[in-house]
């Protein structure tokens, strides 16, 4: 085998590349410093769980009330009761207008009714928690990037 000057040997008409003795040294100090540097830690952990947290729970603050239309019997608006009156009879309108006139539009709630109300005065809470949660979730994520530039930023720091 001959070597030549750019780190190469050649072998039985092949060439074969080596590396120099300072490429190997670098090498092995990127090793070291790879061992040294855990690939995950506690502040990537509350950073990670922070955000995921502050980010479900925002989610679902913000769609209560559709995921509560999930479950729940929504009234009809107001575009679908004018367009079932202008659908209906002069006949059916004015014996409707004589039984609201005489008894008045007073009645028990349907169960639906009293579930939806029910849902309706807890969402507001269900929301205000979760919009808590998400904001314990980003003070989480907010200390877990802070130890990871406290760390980064430290003389003795692994990144």
């Amino acid at each position: 085998a001959v070597a030549s000057e750019d780190g190469s040997q050649d072998t039985c008409g092949r060439t074969v590349d080596v590396p120099r003795l300072s490429d190997l040294a670098a090498l092995e100090a990127r090793r070291e410093r790879a061992a040294e540097r855990p690939a995950w830690d506690f502040a990537r952990g509350l950073l990670l769980a922070g955000c995921a947290t502050a980010l479900v729970a925002a989610v679902a603050a913000l769609n209560v009330d559709r995921i509560g239309a999930w479950f729940f019997p929504q009234p009809p608006d107001a575009t679908t009761i004018h367009a079932a009156v202008m659908s209906s009879s002069t006949v059916d309108i004015y014996s409707a207008w004589r039984s609201f006139a005489v008894s008045g539009v007073r009645r028990l709630a349907t169960d639906d009714e009293v579930r939806l109300q029910q849902f309706a005065t807890s969402a507001g809470g269900v929301a205000a928690l979760l919009w808590g949660v998400a904001g314990i979730g980003a003070v989480v994520a907010a200390a877990g990037g802070l130890l990871l530039a406290t760390r980064r930023g430290s003389p003795g720091g692994s990144s």
